[in-house]
């Protein structure tokens, strides 16, 4: 894989996340906001070798998680880990998967991005109880994961939605990238 296009792409994708997502945010479901930035996960997750799906996985999620901003009593905080460990987490299913579906198909692409957001909500959950279980966290960091198990899988499902234009594109662009696995093929629905 070519690092200066991953570069160029993950910027696009930070930016796209951080600007042109609000305007995608559905505010009346719980602010509900799709995620360009797990799309670019799975792309490179189908593609990539191990080795590089998981390093720009967790490269992708720390920047994801450094988006986030909570407001405590303390003042404004930037926590790492529900993103990067959730995009680790949905990586390392998609690595097991991509053996036994088509990559090149947008519908698949657009499946394995609903997982990728399944997998990502639920690691955060499991974060937000843990830390709350910890004795020595004090505070209101992470919001109650049971308030917002339900709107990450409806983002989940809307990203999966956005999945199918963005694939496409990403699927289009698969020369960029030189990925060692990949053979030159056509893009099919």
């Amino acid at each position: 894989m070519r690092w200066t296009i991953f570069a160029l792409f993950a910027l696009l994708a930070v930016v796209l996340d951080s600007s042109l997502t609000q305007v995608l945010t559905i505010r009346s479901l719980g602010w509900m906001t799709p995620s360009v930035t797990a799309c670019l996960v799975v792309f490179i997750s189908l593609f990539g070798t191990r080795f590089v799906a998981l390093w720009s996985a967790w490269m992708l999620g720390v920047v994801s998680d450094l988006l986030v901003v909570s407001v405590t009593e303390v003042g404004i905080v930037h926590m790492i880990g529900p993103h990067a460990l959730g995009f680790l987490v949905g990586t390392a299913v998609i690595l097991q998967l991509r053996s036994v579906v088509f990559r090149r198909r947008v519908l698949t692409f657009a499946l394995l991005t609903f997982v990728m957001m399944v997998s990502m909500t639920v690691t955060a959950a499991i974060l937000a109880i843990a830390r709350d279980l910890a004795p020595w966290m004090s505070g209101e960091v992470i919001p109650v994961p049971g308030s917002h198990l339900g709107v990450g899988l409806a983002a989940a499902a809307y990203t999966a939605v956005l999945a199918f234009p963005l694939g496409w594109l990403l699927l289009a662009s698969i020369d960029l990238w030189a990925f060692s696995m990949v053979q030159r093929r056509s893009i099919q629905w």
